[in-house]
């Protein structure tokens, strides 16, 4: 009889500092978002970036965004010549 209440109390001194430890994660947006170069600079990493952004975002049913991303990688892509940006979009 003992042991019965004995372990979910072992079970709860070790299991609860475990959660304590966990740390909160990022989304893939936010972590994207987060490396996306100023927006006055026009290059093929910001083009990347918003490809992948935009992705994320329709795989998530936020389409509307995700295309809006698109536009703007597309627009980068023509307007410094970077062929496979474009192609991408």
């Amino acid at each position: 009889m003992r042991y019965y209440i004995l372990i979910p109390i072992v079970c709860l001194c070790f299991c609860a500092p475990l959660k304590a430890q966990e740390t909160k994660k990022a989304s893939p947006e936010t972590q994207l978002r987060q490396k996306l170069p100023d927006k006055n600079t026009a290059d093929t990493t910001r083009v990347k970036i918003l490809l992948q952004l935009s992705g994320v975002l329709a795989g998530t049913g936020s389409v509307m965004v995700a295309l809006k991303y698109t536009t703007q990688a597309l627009q980068i892509s023509q307007k410094i010549g970077y062929k496979r940006g474009g192609a991408g979009s």
